[in-house]
């Protein structure tokens, strides 16, 4: 029987980014930090893979310091909450959803600049 694909339930289209950097759980960011990859990004959503490191809940906030974009060094921080956190895969990189929180001017001017 042929099956329709469901469609995606995102209101802002995602856009394919190499955002490298390390991220925290929110209230202990010095003490827990991973490397980790934004792999695509939209005005309030992304797709965050953390390389090894620690485990993380839904609900819970993330800070991410994005220090490279591609191979450009940059230096900006996002703050996010997880909606969605997957299994680990078989190299222990655990894929999250991730709601992000623009909420400084300049985090708005920065997503306004990318997401125009």
């Amino acid at each position: 029987m042929w099956r329709r694909a469901s469609r995606d339930r995102r209101r802002f289209r995602r856009k394919p980014t190499v955002w490298v950097g390390r991220c925290a759980v929110a209230t202990e960011p010095d003490i827990a930090r991973a490397p980790c990859t934004l792999e695509d990004v939209s005005r309030h959503g992304a797709r965050l893979v953390i390389h090894g490191g620690f485990d993380l809940e839904v609900g819970q906030r993330l800070v991410i310091d994005v220090e490279r974009i591609g191979p450009t060094p940059v230096a900006f921080r996002v703050t996010g909450i997880a909606r969605h956190v997957g299994p680990r895969d078989e190299c222990g990189d655990l894929r999250i959803g991730v709601q992000l929180r623009l909420d400084a001017p300049h985090e708005r001017r920065l997503a306004e600049s990318l997401f125009g």
